[in-house]
């Protein structure tokens, strides 16, 4: 310690020979005074000197870029079970009115086309028809579920 001391006790007593002081104080406040007037990049870019504040910027970045992610993958999911929900309704009701149409379409064929037989009989739509057998399909099949559902009463009494 003692080698310190004496060094730090030389420099102390060294004297600059600079010649004029006063001019070298007003060279050092010029170098670190803040400029007069502000550039345009140091308008708009100036926060970038801040250490913390970039850090903040880009975690917060990162945070909208994850929840952006994330609601992008949402909307995906929900479009893509839409598509499944249309495409599966839409398949079942044309299977469902091709079914009538056949079936409306076979009961029409069966009718003897002679005169004599389609003298007392009443002319139908064909909508009329098909709403027919749309309602006894919609029938046989309750009928069904309250049968199974029925034989499942009995099987847990049983």
């Amino acid at each position: 310690m003692k080698e310190y001391d004496e060094l730090l006790e030389k420099l102390r007593n060294v004297t600059s020979e600079t010649g004029n002081e006063q001019e070298v104080i007003n060279n050092v406040m010029r170098v670190i005074r803040k400029p007069e007037h502000l550039a345009f990049t140091d308008v708009f870019f100036g926060w970038t000197d801040s250490l913390w504040l970039r850090r903040t910027m880009a975690t917060i970045a990162v945070c909208i870029v994850f929840f952006f992610i994330v609601q992008q993958s949402m909307i995906i999911n929900k479009i893509g079970m839409l598509e499944e929900r249309v495409v599966e309704v839409s398949t079942q009701s044309i299977l469902d009115q091709q079914k009538e149409n056949v079936l409306a379409r076979s009961v029409i064929l069966r009718i003897p086309d002679d005169g004599e037989s389609l003298k007392d009989s009443l002319k139908v739509a064909s909508k009329d028809l098909t709403d027919l057998i749309r309602s006894y399909r919609e029938l046989q099949y309750e009928y069904e579920r309250l049968k199974e559902e029925l034989k499942s009463k009995e099987d847990i009494i049983n």
